[in-house]
């Protein structure tokens, strides 16, 4: 009897500590279900125009110190050649693409009945998107110069993202003609201005993918080298707080553990700033590319400043976007 007894005991400890270790996963499973509130606050202020498809919208990636992700900070995109340290690079807002290695798209699905086909880039041009670029990997934070080597400081670039604490890669829109200092944007500046820092002895790529996004049109499109790959919908700030134009990076990837919420599955921040919140708007100011669960507002100035996408959207998006990759938003 007591051979049996034990076994019994056993049975039911073994059951017991099934059911705690499933508990435990099951908290773990998702570590950004129960933080959406970090990105946003829908509705929180009361006002009326939070429930209009017009501002129903989270503009920012707020403060956050952690969060899941994909891939290392330290992966270099699939289409770059990396080299270290810095070596000269090319003319205003990138250069040939000489050594850019092209991979084709996979075939995109679509929420909406009729996926939208690839389209030329018709505002697309050298002048505008660049074909190739460099982007530079920060280890600490680095000055912003208003010219190479001068004194007169007018920024920092972080080694890490102002909201999410993401290992920070900036796009260099040029450099000098002995590589030693790159031109960037200064990140999450409403002003909108360009400085230098100092690349020696920093670990710099060349890349090739940009992502254009057009306001007038109401699309996205991924550019490969200067030609685009494919064009989709996307959602862009209504008339209260359009989003605002500005050559941007990415600088945030963040899987949000909650398809179904207002971000979607996946979010892209990026290094811009919305300077018109709606009134009242209690949540953050970067903008972002992210998802939505209001698939309706895709194709339609219904947001408070960020581009939404179809799931589908971003996930094509993934396959090639890294940190650091250019952002172009135009009118």
């Amino acid at each position: 009897m007591s051979n049996v007894t034990d076994i019994k005991v056993g049975v039911i400890a073994g059951i017991a500590g099934l059911v705690v270790a499933f508990f435990v996963i099951a908290q773990l499973g998702e570590p950004w279900a129960d933080r959406s509130s970090q990105f946003l606050d829908p509705g929180g202020t009361g006002s009326e125009a939070f429930a209009s498809p017009e501002v129903a919208d989270e503009v920012a990636l707020a403060t956050a110190p952690g969060r899941a992700r994909d891939e290392p900070a330290s992966a270099a995109p699939r289409s770059a050649t990396t080299r270290a340290p810095a070596t000269p690079s090319a003319a205003a807002d990138g250069a040939s693409p000489s050594d850019a290695r092209a991979s084709g798209p996979r075939a995109e699905r679509s929420e909406r009945a009729t996926p939208a086909p690839a389209q030329p880039a018709r505002s697309a041009s050298s002048s505008t998107i660049p074909a190739a670029y460099t982007t530079v990997r920060v280890t600490s934070d680095m000055p912003i110069m208003a010219e190479p080597g001068s004194g007169t400081r007018i920024g920092t670039l972080g080694a890490t993202s102002r909201y999410l604490a993401e290992q920070t890669t900036a796009w260099v829109t040029r450099t000098t003609p002995d590589g030693a200092w790159g031109q960037v944007w200064v990140p999450w500046e409403q002003g909108r201005r360009r400085g230098w820092v100092d690349l020696r002895g920093s670990a710099t790529t060349e890349a090739d993918v940009v992502v254009h996004i057009s306001l007038s049109r109401r699309e996205l499109s991924l550019v490969r080298g200067g030609s685009t790959e494919w064009t989709v919908p996307a959602g862009i700030g209504g008339a209260a707080s359009p989003t605002p134009p500005g050559r941007y990076w990415v600088t945030d990837m963040v899987a949000t553990g909650n398809p179904t919420g207002p971000f979607g599955h996946y979010a892209f921040g990026i290094s811009g700033l919305q300077d018109r919140l709606p009134p009242g708007w209690t949540g953050g100011d970067q903008l972002a590319v992210h998802g939505t669960n209001e698939p309706h507002t895709i194709g339609h100035a219904a947001s408070a400043g960020c581009v939404r996408l179809t799931a589908e959207a971003l996930d094509r998006m993934r396959e090639d976007v890294q940190l650091g990759t250019p952002v172009i938003i135009e009118r």
